[in-house]
């Protein structure tokens, strides 16, 4: 009888000690966990800061590509307006050279007419 009761003993102490292995090991397993999903959160915080620094690279270099195609497009403009004053001088000054032959021309008909 008291063989038994040692026998039941010795196997409650080893299922115990199986328990406590068990529940040492979900302790590992779920310890590990929590470090898999620290570094995950960590390396989606890295990517959300690296795509914010995208964003904002990207950002900057569409201002400043719309800042230099205001600038050209300025310059465009002032080109063609300046084209455009150079023309009507050019224009200007073949009026002022035909009224000059012109003028020229009846010049020289007066005087072989008084000839």
């Amino acid at each position: 009888h008291h063989a038994l009761r040692l026998d039941v003993g010795d196997q409650s102490t080893a299922r115990l000690a199986r328990v406590q292995a068990a529940l040492l090991e979900a302790q590992r397993d779920a310890c590990a966990a929590g470090e898999r999903a620290a570094a995950a959160e960590a390396a989606a915080r890295a990517a959300d800061e690296r795509a914010q620094r995208c964003d904002a690279a990207t950002a900057a270099a569409r201002a400043a590509a719309e800042k230099r195609a205001t600038a050209v497009a300025r310059e465009a403009s002032r080109l063609v307006e300046a084209a455009r004053i150079t023309e009507a001088a050019l224009a200007t000054e073949r009026a002022a050279r035909a009224a000059e032959a012109e003028e020229s021309r009846v010049v020289a008909a007066e005087r072989d007419e008084l000839e």
